[in-house]
């Protein structure tokens, strides 16, 4: 994608990026809470029922939204890899860029919302990497459709399954 969008200014040099869009069905302003709780030890990663039934309980990400999980600029999320998400951009209800460093590499991940009417909107999902070769642009091509795509499967259930 050509298009320039919130945090990609962070990352200039970017040499790998990775677009991911999944239409959910519920208003902007219904999905920026579960957007915002994202994160280990915090709403977790939302992964479908069916996936995270198999997994420990730690694993398992929260199914209602809890008030007191928000962000600031600034604050800094636990992730399971050896790096950490800081919160660098955040624009409710439409944008939240994460900036980590993981070794000697840096990234951003932006989570993107835009409304498209009738009681949905488009999750755009945009990771930027600063030192990717064929390995980031093949593996981690392959890894961030597989958990984004869950990520946004599981995600839907709970908008699904929140109380009117």
């Amino acid at each position: 994608m050509d298009a320039t969008f919130p945090g990609d200014d962070l990352l200039p040099e970017a040499n790998v990026v990775m677009d991911r869009q999944h239409q959910l069905h519920g208003r902007v302003d219904e999905v920026w809470p579960w957007i915002q709780q994202l994160g280990k030890d915090r709403g977790g990663w939302y992964l479908p029922e069916r996936v995270e039934r198999r997994l420990p309980s730690r694993f398992r990400g929260l199914r209602t939204i809890d008030p007191d999980l928000r962000l600031a600029v600034g604050d800094v999320v636990p992730d399971y890899g050896p790096a950490h998400l800081a919160v660098a951009v955040l624009e409710p209800p439409h944008a939240l860029v994460y900036r980590a460093t993981w070794g000697r590499r840096r990234y951003t991940w932006a989570l993107l919302l835009t409304s498209l009417g009738n009681d949905s909107c488009l999750l755009h999902s945009r990771f930027r990497l600063d030192k990717g070769g064929v390995v980031a642009r093949s593996l981690g091509d392959l890894l961030d459709r597989a958990s984004i795509g869950l990520m946004a499967r599981g995600l839907s259930e709970r908008l699904r399954n929140q109380a009117p």
